[in-house]
């Protein structure tokens, strides 16, 4: 649970640490062991909250990035980086773990429709 938090807050984390209790535990899912855990940290005079879900997505991390379809994916041997290569003529390579771009590889003549680690 606390890993779907940090990915699923981990721009506002990243930015703002402190807004954590403000802003993104009222954007967790009602159900979140963390958001439960920590009900108490949440401002009382916030007098309504967004509507959330009530448990978390199947999605655990939405790699964005690619400005057109993307045609293939691959996973390093180690599975700590996955690359993706794509319609927009670019190959990106990931961090597995937290979702950030490392490298775009651009100059490509056509769509990307392959691609592996070696």
């Amino acid at each position: 649970d606390m890993k779907r938090f940090a990915l699923h807050n981990r721009v506002a984390i990243e930015q703002a640490p402190l807004q954590v209790y403000y802003s993104a535990l009222f954007f967790t899912p009602i159900m979140s062991i963390v958001r439960r855990h920590f009900r108490d940290k949440m401002p009382q005079w916030i007098k309504r909250g967004p509507e959330v879900e009530t448990d978390w997505s199947a999605t655990l991390q939405i790699l964005e990035g690619h400005s057109s379809s993307v045609r293939a994916v691959a996973f390093s041997s180690d599975g700590k980086q996955l690359v993706s290569g794509s319609d927009d003529k670019t190959v990106r390579v990931w961090d597995a773990a937290t979702g950030a771009t490392l490298q775009i590889l651009e100059g490509h003549s056509s769509y990307v429709n392959a691609v592996t680690f070696s």
